[in-house]
């Protein structure tokens, strides 16, 4: 066997074992669940309606959920509407044909608001919480949650017209006493 034939079966196994593991790889990746997230806005104003969409590959037919984690908000994970400091499970969000998937965030329909600060939205095709959620299972995206108002200067003298809906109402009194 010459020196040229050696090197030309070494170059064959070499081929082919790179064409092996280009074709595991392959496979591998075919086989985990890849997802994505895109967050409508980076900096979002409570009260906005916030557009989070993304995909999962793998499967036509998958059921997502989507945690939120922040400031005052369980470790776990928590749903992005309704009581959520009581820990409620993620939102469910499921469809059956192709590989995107949508949901519209209200950030006015939380109970009891939310505080300004940075938060975390996860999505996962696990629903175990954000604390057990494995690598490859999930993406993440971080927004900053600020709240709504409005900086304004005025002169004395100007009249200055100020328009908007009450949110509550305090009382405060001096010495009252319940009789």
């Amino acid at each position: 066997m010459g020196f040229g034939r050696t090197i030309l079966i070494i170059a064959v196994i070499a081929v082919a074992l790179i064409a092996l593991s280009g074709t595991v790889s392959a496979a591998a990746s075919a086989s985990s669940d890849e997802l994505t997230i895109n967050v409508s806005s980076d900096v979002i104003t409570i009260g906005d309606i916030v557009s989070i969409k993304g995909t999962v590959a793998g499967s036509d037919s998958k059921t997502i959920y989507i945690y939120l984690t922040g400031v005052d908000l369980p470790s776990k994970g928590t749903a992005l509407v309704g009581d959520i400091r009581n820990g409620r499970l993620p939102y469910e969000q499921k469809y059956l044909s192709g590989p995107s998937w949508d949901y519209s965030w209200d950030t006015g329909l939380i109970i009891g608001g939310l505080e300004q600060g940075t938060y975390t939205i996860y999505v996962s095709t696990d629903d175990s919480g954000v604390d057990k959620l494995k690598e490859g299972t999930y993406v993440s995206k971080e927004v900053e949650i600020i709240d709504p108002s409005v900086a304004t200067e005025s002169s004395p003298g100007e009249i200055l017209l100020v328009i908007g809906s009450l949110a509550g109402v305090f009382m405060l009194a001096k010495f009252y006493r319940r009789k």
